[in-house]
């Protein structure tokens, strides 16, 4: 099956709607670009992480699911509460993130 990832700041994109005609048997939500800058003064050029990426998401969910392909929701999920905001918006599933490098917090899974 192919899943075609989708950073999170190009769901709007026009180029999209042609991608959905290509059989795709999934739609997955990825994390945006960004750059900061590092106390040293360098810019930091990579992908964002983070907690403040949660309703961005959700509003993803919900634009994407009027595709009616299947969407696997991410960026910015580390609670249990979290995963079932996202399924209740219309995700078919969830990718975790920066929870698996920086460890969920205690009882979030409860």
């Amino acid at each position: 099956p192919l899943v075609l990832a989708v950073p999170l700041d190009c769901i709007r994109e026009s180029w999209l709607a042609q991608a959905f005609r290509l059989g795709l048997a999934a739609v997955s939500i990825a994390p945006p670009r960004g750059s900061i800058v590092s106390e040293t003064g360098a810019v930091i050029h990579g992908r964002l992480y983070g907690p403040a990426l949660l309703p961005q998401s959700r509003e993803a969910v919900e634009y994407l699911k009027e595709t009616g392909l299947p969407v696997i929701a991410g960026c910015g999920v580390a609670r249990r509460s979290e995963i079932d905001s996202l399924v209740a918006a219309g995700a078919a599933a969830v990718q975790l993130d920066f929870a698996l490098w920086r460890g969920w917090p205690p009882g979030s899974l409860d």
